[in-house]
């Protein structure tokens, strides 16, 4: 089926669309009624931000912290040991509480935005001012480990090396050949053992690793939307909650406006959503509907079925015409209808040219019929004879339905049975009735 078939088809069956159509679009539009008494109250979802500055300028030249980049600090804040602090005072599934929160960085002004979400203003600010503790307190106890391993280990280096300035004393002390060789390894040893005390000096005197990482701001609760809310949350869960918002980037804008739902919670909105969901059942069961449909509407179809062609398509008459019988092949004679008739009259006379099958007296005869009521029978046989007779023939109309004669309402004549009439066409006479009896009697018993 073409494409030109299928818009035939929605045309028969437009109805069943415009059903559909305003169906879906009432119950899309009543939808907003139910949807009012049925759901709750509009929820207030709250976000706190905790603000970190990052100061480097304390940094010795003895002792320099292993996390001095924002980025890596704020993995830090998502990840590890931090999350599992935070549910550890706070209770809950540390993936869950991972999730809650989104880290903004900001090389520009060195600083740390850490932003929870939850449905309570106190859990909101908790939950940010906690991640921001066990942050600060998680990378100084990694910077005091590292301390401590540094301190420890120039320690240990200091004793290595005294233990190499006392061997070599007891050697020297003995005289040997070699004494130059020894004097001068252990003037290096003793230049080794200078620095390393110089640093251990150093570090006693820093005492501990420096704080580079303090709270700016701390959290204060601010109302959002179950949008930004949803949003944060499930970009915690993609692993997405970490951005930056450096002088040369965009940060990354969270949603706050209304959610798709929300979108179509308006009478219009779902009214349109719901013609558009009924337009497309309408077409389905249009489709359905012609499937099922036996009947043969295009002439490919009826040639198929018959094995005969079809001379004309006569086009089907309007509601009013149908009301007042007329002959449009007289009233019209310009019209579709008129001309549908005259290539019948033209198919007809091209094969009673080429047949060899008429009658002895050269008459030609033409009957019109069809297998029910009210199809056209008496329509056909009135304009087709009309035509007939516009090329100069004499013809004879003869009315032969039995139960329901109005061939005379076409010509404006009586109805007598058995009787000849003149017609206003010039050589057309019609018999409005061959039957004796009362209309509508039995044609078996039709004398």
């Amino acid at each position: 089926m073409d494409i030109v078939a299928y818009l035939r088809m929605l045309r028969r069956h437009w109805k069943i669309i415009m059903a559909a159509i305003a169906i879906g679009a009432i119950l899309g539009a009543a939808s907003t009624l139910a949807t009012k008494h049925s759901s709750p109250a509009t929820r207030t979802y709250y976000k706190a931000t905790h603000t970190l500055f990052l100061d480097t300028s304390s940094i010795g030249d003895s002792f320099r912290p292993a996390y001095t980049n924002l980025d890596q600090i704020a993995v830090l804040a998502t990840t590890g040991d931090v999350p599992k602090q935070v549910a550890a005072k706070l209770g809950g599934d540390v993936t869950d509480w991972a999730n809650r929160i989104f880290t903004v960085t900001n090389g520009s002004t060195n600083t740390l935005d850490i932003t929870c979400a939850e449905p309570a203003a106190d859990d909101a600010v908790k939950c940010s001012d906690t991640f921001a503790q066990e942050l600060i307190a998680s990378l100084e106890q990694r910077e005091q480990a590292r301390f401590n391993d540094q301190r420890d280990e120039t320690i240990r280096r200091l004793d290595q090396i005294q233990t190499q300035i006392n061997d070599l004393d007891a050697q020297i002390a003995a005289r040997p050949a070699n004494l130059d060789l020894l004097l001068a390894q252990r003037n290096s040893v003793v230049n080794q053992y200078r620095l390393s005390y110089e640093k251990f000096q150093q570090l006693a005197a820093q005492g501990g690793p420096a704080s580079i990482l303090s709270t700016l701001q701390s959290a204060e609760a601010q109302p959002i939307t179950k949008a930004e809310y949803d949003y944060r949350i499930s970009a915690g869960q993609l692993g997405e909650n970490r951005q930056r918002a450096d002088s040369g980037q965009t940060q990354v804008a969270v949603p706050d406006g209304g959610s798709s739902t929300a979108r179509f919670s308006g009478p219009v909105s779902r009214g349109i959503l719901g013609g558009l969901l009924g337009m497309m059942i309408g077409i389905g069961l249009a489709v359905v509907a012609d499937r099922v449909d036996r009947r043969l509407r295009t002439r490919e179809e009826v040639e198929a079925a018959f094995g005969l062609p079809v001379l004309a398509e006569i086009p089907t008459l309007s509601a009013k015409q149908q009301r007042h019988p007329g002959i449009l092949s007289s009233s019209a004679p310009l019209s579709r209808t008129a001309e549908a008739y005259r290539a019948v009259r033209s198919s007809l006379m091209f094969q009673l040219a080429t047949s060899t099958h008429h009658t002895t007296d050269g008459a030609f005869v033409v009957l019109v019929g069809s297998a029910g009521p009210k199809e056209g029978k008496t329509t056909t046989s009135a304009n087709l004879a009309t035509m007939f007779a516009e090329t100069g023939q004499r013809v004879l109309v003869v009315n032969c339905d039995f139960r329901r004669p109005t061939l005379h309402q076409f010509f404006d004549l009586p109805n007598e049975p058995r009787r000849v009439f003149e017609t206003t066409t010039p050589g057309l006479w019609v018999v409005t009735d061959v039957t004796a009896g009362p209309s509508g009697a039995n044609p078996a018993f039709v004398v």
